[in-house]
């Protein structure tokens, strides 16, 4: 479905979930996001008309890439996938198999919880800010191992968001939990998507 842009005037928009809302009306009670310009015309695509809201797909070029072989690591890569509608792509193992090319934001999945493993670091060394925007963590390990991560990150020049998503895997079970999705969602939603400009 093409939409005529002409027709509507987006005056607040609102981040929920993997959909940006835009309400026509000016809405007091609705905290806005941020501004997208009509020029964006990519993101306004597949409308879903909700009363005097329209809810509409958001386009973000996003990665997740584990460097563990935790299934359970490897499963909330996937949810994430199937839950933002990502690329068939968007999620591989590290190094991936396509490198990583003007991504607007790359989660990165690990497990440690000390020294960085080489191959991760031999990664983090090249992820420039032309290869990735903004990086975000997700670790099953400690917070001096997470921080050994941003340092490396922080050196190759991407733009790292200290809020860092913790979660524990284990040595058994691979199952995500309900309560353990709505977390991701909502450190994603609320402290990592919210925070790209």
């Amino acid at each position: 479905m093409t939409v005529d842009k002409t027709k509507y005037t987006f005056l607040c928009l609102v981040k929920l979930s993997n959909f940006i809302v835009v309400n026509r009306a000016k809405a007091p009670n609705l905290c806005p996001l941020a501004e997208i310009p009509f020029s964006n015309g990519e993101i306004y695509d597949k409308i879903i008309s909700t009363n005097e809201k329209e809810a509409i797909p958001m386009a973000i070029k996003m990665r997740v890439l584990y460097a563990t072989n935790k299934k359970k690591m490897i499963n909330i890569a996937n949810y994430i996938k199937q839950k933002y509608e990502l690329s068939p792509n968007s999620v591989d193992c590290v190094p991936p198999a396509y490198s990583c090319d003007k991504e607007r934001l790359v989660i990165l999945a690990c497990a440690g919880k000390g020294d960085v493993e080489d191959a991760l670091r031999r990664f983090c060394i090249e992820l420039t800010r032309d290869r990735a925007a903004y990086v975000a963590l997700l670790i099953d390990g400690t917070q001096t191992y997470a921080d050994n991560i941003k340092a490396i990150l922080k050196n190759a020049g991407t733009n790292v968001l200290e809020d860092v998503m913790y979660v524990k895997c284990g040595l058994f079970g691979s199952a995500v939990k309900p309560e353990e999705q709505a977390a991701i969602v909502d450190w994603l939603d609320n402290k990592i998507i919210c925070n790209l400009k």
